[in-house]
C-alpha cells in the first residue's frame, strides 16, 4: 500500500493527523506523507477501501463502506460460492491464522 504525499499542508510534525509526518523536500513546498488507509491534505480522510479494493476486483465483487468497515460486495447477479455459507455479498467468516478473512470468488446464481 503507498504512502500518500498531499502539498503544502504542513509545518510541524503535529500539523498531520492520524500519525501522518510533516515532510519538506529542499526547494519545494512541504507535505504531510500520510499512512496506509488515510489521505487528504493533512491525512484526515479515513480511507478504509485502500487495501481491499484490488482485492475485491479479483474476486469479482467491489470495495465498500459498512458500518466505517471495509467489505467486499458481489455485483447483484452474483454471490459468493455456496460452500463458504456467508451471506450474499459480503466477506465474513472465517478468518486465516493472521486474522485476514478468507476470499471465495463471486458466482453467478
Amino acid at each position: 500500500m503507498p504512502i500518500t504525499k498531499q502539498p503544502a499542508s504542513c509545518t510541524k510534525h503535529g500539523d498531520c493527523l492520524n500519525e501522518g509526518i510533516c515532510k519538506r523536500i529542499e526547494g519545494h513546498e512541504s507535505f504531510c506523507e500520510c499512512l496506509p488507509h488515510f489521505g487528504g491534505t493533512i491525512c484526515e480522510v479515513y480511507l478504509p477501501c485502500a487495501s481491499l479494493d484490488q482485492s475485491c476486483r479479483a474476486k469479482g465483487a467491489v470495495c465498500k463502506v459498512v458500518e466505517m468497515e471495509a467489505v467486499c460486495e458481489c455485483p447483484p447477479d452474483k454471490a459468493f460460492h455456496h460452500k463458504s455459507k456467508d451471506a450474499k455479498g459480503r466477506t465474513t467468516g472465517p478468518k486465516t491464522p493472521g486474522g485476514k478473512l478468507q476470499w471465495n470468488e463471486c458466482v453467478y446464481e
